[in-house]
């Protein structure tokens, strides 16, 4: 499963973490079995719960209820992984204190004390059209 290894790996290489896979045996909702792929795991001795969020809905509120009740069902920490998330979702879940993993940009686990972004590779913004405003804008930004 790539994801899954694509997941471990960028979470290993930045927190250093030490995360063994477990198996998964017991029955939940089929709501939450047909919306996330569920990693079970245990990460340096806690147990945790990864749910890969199959659909591209981003109702916070959705995935906020789904964590709740897997945490009660699973009795460890849930963490909602997604492939990618708009920045207001990210504040939003930030808000709600829900941790998440966005693959290959960023972890935020408030129960480990754990947040990391990944910086994006981006070419730096050129402001080729109106270059005569160049010179007030170094001047006003120093």
């Amino acid at each position: 499963m790539k994801t899954k290894e694509q997941l471990f790996n960028y979470i290993k290489t930045h927190t250093q973490w030490c995360i063994q896979d477990k198996e998964l045996n017991i029955a939940m909702p089929l709501y939450i079995k047909s919306a996330y792929e569920l990693y079970n795991t245990s990460v340096d001795g806690f147990g945790v719960l990864f749910a890969k969020v199959k659909e591209s809905s981003f109702d916070v509120r959705m995935h906020y209820n789904a964590a709740k009740k897997l945490e009660a069902l699973f009795s460890c920490r849930v963490v909602l992984v997604f492939e990618k998330l708009k920045p207001t979702v990210q504040k939003s879940l930030m808000s709600k204190q829900v941790p998440f993993v966005v693959v290959d940009s960023q972890i935020f686990m408030p129960f480990a004390f754990t947040q990391v972004q990944t910086p994006s590779i981006l070419p730096a913004k050129q402001y080729q059209k109106y270059p005569q405003c160049r010179p007030y804008f170094d001047w006003l930004f120093r």
